[in-house]
């Protein structure tokens, strides 16, 4: 989601094909404004605007949510297949599929029942566990067998086996025969109570009912993740946050107003100096070469066509900058032609052109009767 703290960030993300032409017509002038957000009401009123209507055009509809879903995550293929050359038995892999329940009130895992590798292909099964209680028992090491909404499941690593007593729904009509792996063994119960062994050899849970398919996609956000301590540190995570008192809620510190020199434009000596502000902020920085020559480039512009008069109040201020940014590319950018890491270490001139460039701002005034005119 985009917001005014991170939008300058990830404009670059935004689809503005899917942007109405209005919203996309004041960008620019939008984007000068957001020094101003905090310090003009107008102006704060028109970028929470403008950033509403960004979000909305960017908004998935739940049509193209739920296939991309499906598509995504169960795809259009009757197995879900993993290559794995190096493997040489069943259950040698240790990748696990979960899947957090959507919404606050229930949480739900979805575990993958190993298989059998024929060749460098590894079949495998994913088994959803719908509730709060069934995710909880993933800790449980209890290894109770016999009864009819109870089995093992296989859900450890290349090294170590891990069993868990899991709770299974009792009527397995949608999921089809239902596939584990016990003590080395592909086993099944094709719906039946017993489980027996099967030496099918595509074994994997087939997702030939594409309702069945829609309905797993609404209620999981299912995805791949390495090794089973992550699936357990989430639950775990669950677990503690589920029996937290409530935080109490933070008050927001109120943030020192600076007052601002309000201008009715930039001044070409304001834009170059802010240029050079952009290239030495932040400490060590990699700056691309040709960004370190247009703003070479554009200093020596501004010198010989005399727009920098010795008689303005940041005359000296500019030409400490240019005296920078020319030994900066004489010395280091040009003889390569390749970026350079950019550190400005003398902290007086540094602090000089952060106030400077910090505490300058375009009268709202001139913008709101810019945006009146056109």
């Amino acid at each position: 989601m985009i917001t005014v703290a991170n939008y300058l960030e990830k404009k670059d993300t935004i689809d503005w094909s899917k942007v109405p032409s209005a919203i996309k017509a004041a960008r620019e002038d939008v984007e000068l404004d957001f020094d101003l957000y905090e310090d003009a009401v107008d102006v704060k009123k028109l970028i929470d605007l403008y950033i509403t209507g960004i979000n909305e055009s960017q908004a998935i509809t739940s049509t193209e949510k739920l296939k991309q879903t499906i598509e995504k995550d169960f795809g259009k293929s009757d197995n879900i297949v993993f290559v794995a050359p190096q493997k040489e038995e069943v259950g040698s892999f240790n990748l696990i599929a979960y899947a957090k329940f959507k919404g606050d009130k229930k949480f739900g895992a979805m575990d993958m029942s190993e298989g059998r590798q024929v060749g460098n292909l590894m079949y495998a099964t994913l088994i959803p566990i719908a509730s709060k209680q069934k995710a909880i028992n993933i800790l449980n090491k209890s290894k109770e067998a016999g009864e009819i909404e109870e089995f093992e499941l296989r859900i450890g690593g290349t090294n170590k086996v891990e069993y868990s007593s899991l709770k299974s729904a009792k009527s397995q009509s949608q999921s089809k025969d239902l596939y584990i792996v016990k003590d080395g063994k592909v086993l099944t119960n094709h719906g039946m109570k017993d489980y027996s062994f099967t030496d099918n050899p595509e074994f994997a849970h087939r997702f030939e009912d594409i309702d069945f398919a829609k309905r797993m996609a609404k209620n999981y956000d299912a995805k791949i993740v390495d090794g089973f301590e992550l699936m357990k540190s989430e639950i775990e995570n669950y677990v503690k946050s589920s029996t937290k008192a409530s935080a109490p809620a933070k008050i927001k510190p109120i943030k020192p107003t600076i007052a601002k020199n309000f201008v009715d434009n930039f001044s070409i000596e304001f834009q170059l100096i802010r240029r050079f502000w952009n290239i030495v902020d932040d400490g060590v920085k990699d700056v691309p070469f040709r960004k370190v020559q247009l703003l070479f480039n554009a200093f020596n512009k501004a010198a010989l066509e005399r727009k920098i008069r010795k008689t303005n109040d940041v005359a000296d201020l500019f030409t400490k900058c240019s005296k920078y940014i020319t030994r900066l590319y004489n010395e280091f950018a040009a003889p390569k032609k390749s970026d350079v890491d950019v550190e400005l270490t003398d902290k007086t001139l540094y602090e000089e052109i952060k106030k400077y460039c910090t505490n300058v701002a375009v009268n709202p005034a001139v913008s709101v009767l810019k945006r009146y005119i056109s």
